[in-house]
């Protein structure tokens, strides 16, 4: 769920246009009816909104298994690249002021919690996560006040 566009909820969520072409990331109303296509790239996963409704973070499988974070303007959909790392970046989650972006990542060689700024900048580890995160995919992190 994100902000409020135009007096109603928009939700953003991986899809396809009404004939099953043009996967990507979607805009939906409230209401059920497709607003616009956000991203056009069938490899982009777990949208998530920032406070503030202009941007969109999403986790993008560059086509060789190597999962990377973006982030979108709602805008205009144009496109920051916020992590690139020849090892799992994914699972992101948006601080409540809006600053940051945590995710998991193993780059370290075992999986950690790491945070990189919404512009991009600042990417340092915050923690490591305990045990095995089997099906990494599956799992998912929140920020929680």
């Amino acid at each position: 769920w994100g902000p409020k566009i135009e007096g109603q909820w928009v939700i953003a969520y991986k899809g396809t246009d009404s004939q099953g072409n043009n996967p990507g990331l979607w805009l939906s109303n409230d209401s059920g009816g497709k607003l616009r296509q956000l991203t056009k790239n069938g490899n982009d996963r777990r949208p998530v909104w920032s406070p503030d409704g202009q941007y969109v973070v999403f986790m993008r499988d560059l086509g060789d298994g190597n999962w990377d974070l973006f982030r979108v303007s709602v805008a205009d959909s144009s496109e920051l690249r916020l992590t690139s790392h020849p090892r799992q970046d994914g699972l992101p989650t948006i601080s409540p002021d809006g600053r940051w972006v945590a995710f998991a990542s193993d780059r370290s060689g075992g999986w950690e919690i790491w945070e990189v700024a919404l512009d991009g900048s600042s990417e340092q580890p915050v923690m490591p996560i305990q045990g095995v995160l089997r099906n990494w995919l599956e799992h998912a992190i929140q920020w929680v006040n």
